[in-house]
């Protein structure tokens, strides 16, 4: 119930958006019933395609190893004397007492970079080895000490994953540094990473200007001129396309037979049935299953609530928009959730959603938000639901006690979603305090705030909410203008037939070459990372690389037993001891509860250096860029 509440729908982004660029603040009660429906329809998805997705060994969905195996040490190692229960909590209280350093007292630790010590005003220095603050650069051989950036994924997730990972982080480099400084797509007249759209002269497009009553208008377009992304923002959207055309086709060479029983089963006539034989699933056979029609029950109830909160919430999206999109979206789920199951790959493909939506609601931005919201969210959430079902297997947890803790944990999480949301965006939209702006406000006025600025904070930042409506204007109301066949990024919706292409190399290869090793090469995942890096925070890839690599490598081969009875404990403790210490401090001390309260300023946290970026915008058109903030020298503050 606890997983299902704790993740942030992406209802929310559309909620946001609307207030914070859009003035309108959405009934509680259709924001609160859209968060619902939104995630209610991905549960039908996983109702339907559990059978071959849960049940069967070979999915044995990564993701939920060390979950297990910590429930399994609480459980027959309750002990306090057990050596796995000590383990865990030890861990779990370092992490817990570490993470106030890095994250209040002592953030540079965030990113440390040599490069950026020797050099932090130079542009290309920040661009390409900084990366502690939001969209400040792609982070390369700097280190992070800070294991709420780093996460435990690395710890558990296959090793032929990292390496595919891996191998388009390395494109990332080599892509990111090609295009803006060979200045493709204008891009130096842009900020090297954003998620805003711009104006030719590198002034931020004045996006609503651009519309009337919410609609694209053709006459204030020819006011206000052609709009641009940010290069690596650009890149970022052609390896999505990319990402998700060679997923189609790496799907239906490699894992065909895991999803053909579902397929056959779509047949009334036929009557044959899917033997499964896996151990977990045979002692699951004591509960009462859950029959398909209470899933189709699910499904059909919130397509009824999606139909409905889409209607009174005006959202311009028709309602056979929205059936073409869950379709869709069905079958993407089965696609994704294959791999997430299998190699603990996933994604949710929005912007594939808000590319076909643009075709079918085309000059509405706001319909094409919620595209992408029906597109999207449904994938996400009944992925998650696939791995608590697993999950749940694991532990031997009766199916319908785990799907009624779904269901109550949805409705919960919807709340605390919008509660939260409330709380967050009074207390940094325009007019709340700026003392943790930081980096400092690039210029900006007094009323602007972390949500809006294109780096905003390195505890609070808008860039999911900028994005998402960047993307909007871009699809809902110039797709014609930017992505047409003539027109500056016509490759963005050309890269998905691109991408169809692109596994069929390796998979010939491997029909040729059986034993050479073609078959750990994953396309879809090489792309999706090859401009991975085009956002956030950035300086934890290297240390997430090299704790990857020593785990599921070094200690892996080498300490097989080990690996097996400790590995999974201590990823858990360090989450576990960060996400905690993490809430405390977000309402204690980050603002969350209303008021925010900054450590003593001293050379370790680097807040203020205004100085140096009131001295470069008087000297620039281009809201500019911070200084190098992964592990700035002192003579950087004064």
């Amino acid at each position: 119930m606890t997983s299902t509440a704790s993740t942030s729908a992406t209802a929310i982004q559309v909620i946001s958006v609307q207030a914070l660029f859009y003035d309108n603040n959405m009934n509680a009660g259709i924001a609160i019933f859209t968060l619902i429906g939104s995630q209610l329809i991905g549960y039908g998805y996983a109702g339907l395609l559990q059978d071959v997705l849960v049940k069967p060994t070979k999915c044995f969905w990564p993701s939920n190893i060390y979950t297990a195996n910590l429930f399994q040490a609480l459980h027959f190692d309750s002990q306090m004397t057990s050596k796995r229960v000590r383990l865990f909590w030890t861990i779990f209280a370092i992490l817990f007492c570490w993470e106030i350093v890095p994250e209040w007292i002592f953030p540079l630790l965030t990113g440390v970079s040599v490069f950026c010590l020797a050099d932090n005003h130079s542009a290309v220095i920040r661009n390409i080895f900084g990366g502690a603050d939001n969209n400040e650069g792609m982070g390369l051989l700097a280190l992070c000490f800070d294991w709420n950036y780093i996460g435990s994924s690395s710890m558990w997730q296959p090793l032929w994953f990292q390496i595919n990972a891996y191998i388009g982080i390395c494109f990332t480099y080599i892509l990111m540094s090609a295009v803006y400084w060979g200045n493709l797509w204008k891009a130096q007249n842009f900020p090297f990473m954003s998620q805003a759209i711009f104006a030719e002269n590198g002034t931020e497009y004045d996006q609503t200007a651009l519309l009337t009553n919410g609609k694209f208008d053709p006459n204030k377009y020819k006011e206000l001129g052609p709009a641009y992304f940010a290069a690596t923002n650009a890149l970022g959207l052609i390896t999505a396309n990319l990402s998700l055309g060679a997923l189609l086709t790496h799907v239906a060479v490699w894992h065909y037979d895991d999803l053909k029983p579902f397929i056959v089963s779509l047949n009334p006539w036929n009557k044959s049935s899917y033997l499964i034989h896996d151990v977990h699933y045979e002692r699951m056979k004591i509960y009462k299953q859950i029959p398909r029609w209470w899933y189709i029950i699910v499904l059909f109830g919130a397509y009824g609530m999606a139909q409905a909160t889409n209607y009174t919430g005006k959202s311009g999206l028709p309602w056979w928009a929205l059936t073409v999109l869950l379709f869709i979206g069905f079958i993407l789920c089965a696609l994704y959730g294959t791999l997430a199951a299998t190699i603990g790959f996933s994604s949710n493909a929005a912007g594939f959603f808000e590319m076909i939506t643009a075709y079918m609601v085309p000059g509405n931005p706001v319909a094409n938000m919620y595209g992408a919201l029906y597109g999207g969210q449904p994938i996400t959430q009944g992925i998650a639901f696939l791995s608590d079902l697993k999950l749940g297997q694991y532990v031997k947890l009766a199916p319908r006690v785990t799907f009624c803790m779904q269901m109550s944990g949805t409705v919960i999480g919807a709340l605390l979603n919008y509660v939260m949301m409330l709380s967050i965006i009074d207390a940094q939209r325009p007019g709340a305090p700026t003392e943790y702006l930081s980096p400092p406000r690039f210029g900006l006025t007094s009323i602007d705030t972390a949500l809006l600025s294109i780096s905003g904070t390195r505890l609070w930042s808008g860039q999911n909410a900028q994005g998402y409506n960047s993307n909007a204007i871009a699809w809902g109301a110039l797709a014609p203008h930017m992505f047409s066949p003539h027109a500056t990024y016509h490759m963005v919706p050309l890269s998905l037939v691109i991408g169809v292409f692109l596994p069929l190399p390796f998979y010939i290869a491997y029909r040729i070459w059986p034993k050479a090793g073609f078959e750990h090469f994953n396309t879809s995942i090489i792309m999706l990372y090859s401009c991975w890096l085009a956002v956030g925070v950035n300086t934890q890839v290297n240390t997430t690389m090299a704790i990857g690599i020593f785990v599921q490598w070094w200690v892996r081969t080498r300490y097989p037993r080990w690996f097996v009875k400790y590995n999974y404990i201590v990823a858990a403790a360090m989450d576990g001891g960060t996400q905690v210490v993490m809430f405390i401090l977000n309402f204690a001390v980050f603002g969350a509860a209303g008021n925010a309260h900054a450590f003593p300023q001293w050379w370790g946290n680097g807040t203020f250096y205004s100085h140096l970026l009131e001295h470069e915008l008087l000297n620039s058109h281009v809201r500019p860029q911070p200084v190098c903030r992964s592990l700035r020298s002192t003579t950087a503050v004064k």
